[in-house]
């Protein structure tokens, strides 16, 4: 049976013990949004090589963003990789719960539960068997252990 209040209990705990995001950030060009994601170092750093490149209209370009905001995957900065933070959309939960049902937990606990956070959260309200969601509860709890939280 679903219970919403440990489902977000344990996103939480997962949120709690997972490894730290840098702000989603995107630039805005004088020819609209180039459609990546970037950190706000590599963010500045191609702001600032575009401005270069583009003089007579440098001051349209402009870093953007820097709160959370809804993808369908997790994003990632394109200059240097690092998760970026951001909501998962239903769809996005869905898929990644799909990925963890299939594949099991990496080696990497504090990135699992960046995603298992968001699965939590939305684990309110996508349609998931019995069987699955008693897994990938277990999955949680586990990787709540592994990062070094407290097991709930």
């Amino acid at each position: 049976m679903r219970e919403p209040k440990i489902l977000r209990d344990l996103a939480w705990q997962l949120s709690k013990v997972a490894q730290e995001t840098k702000p989603c950030h995107w630039i805005s060009t004088p020819d609209g949004d180039q459609g990546d994601d970037w950190c706000p170092d590599c963010g500045n750093y191609k702001v600032r090589n575009l401005r270069r490149h583009d003089r007579r209209r440098r001051r349209e370009y402009i870093l953007d963003g820097g709160w959370c905001t809804d993808h369908d995957s997790m994003p990632f900065c394109a200059g240097c990789g690092s998760i970026l933070s951001g909501s998962l959309t239903s769809y996005g939960s869905a898929e990644e719960l799909a990925y963890y049902l299939e594949n099991g937990l990496s080696e990497t606990p504090r990135v699992d539960a960046i995603y298992l956070a968001e699965i939590m959260e939305a684990l309110v309200y996508i349609e998931i068997a019995d069987c699955d969601l008693s897994r990938i509860t277990e999955m949680a709890r586990q990787t709540i252990a592994a990062a070094g939280g407290a097991n709930g």
